[in-house]
């Protein structure tokens, strides 16, 4: 995911960064800001470990982010996000950095193919 959105950024001329540096970026910002905006900490939704493990697994290149790094990728940058999938116009979903609790449920329960 990290690749993805690096070269995204680059795409619409934003600041460029690699992909470690928004991966280290991530980890951080996840690691300093544990809980969704309803106050739920996401080691609630991580099923292999608890938190800080899945904070150590995210900081190794090549693991695929789920919804719990593309909502923090989103905060994290400030930025707008489209998924797009598939399925057309019914598979786009725009995740808004302020209103990512709206859009979450349509998205937290996959993982995403984006090392």
């Amino acid at each position: 995911m990290s690749h993805t959105i690096s070269d995204q950024l680059g795409q619409v001329g934003q600041a460029p960064q690699t992909a470690s540096q928004l991966r280290a970026g991530l980890v951080s910002y996840l690691g300093s800001n544990p809980t969704t905006p309803d106050g739920i900490h996401y080691h609630e939704f991580v099923n292999h470990g608890g938190w800080d493990s899945y904070l150590r697994r995210m900081s190794m290149d090549g693991k695929w982010g789920n919804w719990i790094a593309l909502w923090g990728l989103t905060n994290m940058l400030n930025i707008p996000v489209a998924l797009v999938s598939s399925l057309g116009e019914a598979g786009l979903k725009i995740i808004n950095p302020i209103a990512c609790e709206e859009e979450a449920g349509d998205f937290r329960e996959f993982s995403f193919a984006w090392p």
